[in-house]
């Protein structure tokens, strides 16, 4: 250690090195004075944080739209849009800024299946419009291939972006998240009977950790605004829970000829469930009360 401590301190000690390191010092203050200042990092020319709306032409319109820094499903009712699709997507349409060109003949346009002049995605930024036509996807290049809308260059991108716009499903369908992990009360009613649960200190026990387990995650099968369904003025079931947080949150339950419903309170959209998923609730509960 003390050895090579002095070696460190003999290899300071030489001329040659005290002068680099004056040169260094001297050039630092010297451009601190001039005023001179490094280039920027080069900015990406796609403004993505600007993006507030997206026309997705596929078997039907798609049209998305950010509003109060929330991404609607404009096309059908302004519901809420689903993030993850939407984080997802977005993440795709940033792999534009590291395209590959691979032609630019026009006579081979239906090869990379970009032929149609309609345009299947549409982006909207405030100051311009930027249309692109998705063709095939490569297996072998492991991409896709567009063309920019008037343009005979045909490039490659690093992404699905052709599945990605197959689904129409935009809309937002989970109502819950990992509530078993975090409800240290809830409620149930049913049929005129209601009866509530406090978390002991060693846990739920196994009939009210099955309800819990059965909430995690719970999505509908499709989403629809409030207008679209007509639902019976009562409910079939309830559940109320209550986080560590003191955070309540309401989740309605219907049936109504044959079909199955969930509404959280204060959503300004109800989903449809699977026949399945809402008889395993509906059963929990009734062996709970």
């Amino acid at each position: 250690m003390r050895k090579n401590l002095k070696k460190l301190l003999k290899t300071l000690a030489n001329p040659l090195v005290i002068s680099t390191l004056g040169i260094v010092v001297l050039g630092g203050i010297f451009l601190k004075l001039s005023g001179f200042s490094f280039p920027p990092t080069k900015k990406p020319s796609w403004e993505w944080n600007q993006l507030h709306k997206i026309v997705i032409k596929d078997k039907e319109e798609v049209v998305l739209e950010k509003k109060n820094n929330y991404w609607q499903v404009a096309s059908h009712q302004n519901l809420p849009a689903d993030n993850n699709r939407i984080e997802t997507l977005l993440e795709n349409f940033k792999k534009i800024e590291e395209k590959e060109l691979v032609s630019e003949n026009k006579n081979k346009f239906s090869t990379f299946g970009v032929d149609k002049d309609t345009p299947k995605i549409t982006l909207f930024f405030p100051e311009k419009e930027i249309s692109l036509v998705v063709g095939k996807y490569s297996f072998h290049r492991n991409g896709t291939y567009i063309r920019f809308s008037g343009e005979n260059k045909v490039f490659l991108i690093n992404s699905n972006l052709e599945e990605q716009i197959k689904n129409t499903a935009w809309e937002r369908r989970r109502l819950l998240e990992s509530v078993s992990y975090q409800t240290k009360e809830f409620t149930i009613s049913q049929k005129g009977k209601q009866k509530s649960f406090s978390r002991p200190k060693e846990g739920w026990q196994e009939k009210e950790k099955d309800l819990l387990y059965k909430l995690d995650f719970l999505e509908g099968k499709k989403a629809f605004a409030l207008e679209e369904v007509s639902l019976p003025q009562k409910e079939s079931f309830r559940v109320e829970l209550v986080d560590d947080k003191d955070k309540t949150t309401k989740i309605f339950f219907y049936q109504q000829k044959g079909e199955f419903f969930a509404k959280k309170e204060g959503e300004e959209f109800i989903v449809s469930l699977r026949k399945e998923k809402y008889q395993q609730i509906q059963k929990d509960i009734a062996a709970l009360l």
